[in-house]
């Protein structure tokens, strides 16, 4: 990519209560749908996924399934949950901004970055892109 510039394309949150309705629905899933949409985007327009535990959520986004998005970044014994977020934000920048060398993803335009809190309950998405 050559621009330096990143624009928030769409953001989606979602939240249940979590004593008794987590598990219910596939709030995560909402949550990122909800964003994609805001962009006006499919999950075949994005690039990367960088989550606190891609490989733990990633069944649930049905983002696997597509060839074009590589899930990257995991926090699992990295640091706390709730001071993880902005390091996703951080690494979905520079991977649209092509700063990453050997982790780069090839010919990155559209990024989810996605965090959660409150034991799973809550959810919040940004789905990032590149200047034009």
């Amino acid at each position: 990519m050559t621009s330096t510039g990143v624009v928030i394309a769409g953001v989606g949150e979602a939240e249940v209560n979590w004593k008794t309705d987590l598990g219910a629905v596939d709030i995560m899933a909402v949550a990122v749908h909800r964003a994609l949409a805001d962009a006006g985007l499919g999950v075949t327009d994005v690039d990367g996924v960088f989550a606190i535990s891609p490989y733990f959520w990633m069944p649930s986004l049905t983002l696997a399934e597509y060839l074009g998005v590589q899930p990257r970044v995991s926090g699992l014994a990295y640091c706390h949950p709730g001071m993880f977020g902005i390091f996703l934000l951080v690494e979905t920048v520079r991977q649209l901004r092509g700063e990453c060398g050997a982790r780069q993803v090839e010919a990155a335009h559209h990024g989810v970055a996605h965090a959660f809190g409150g034991v799973f309950s809550g959810h919040a998405t940004v789905v990032l892109g590149g200047e034009a």
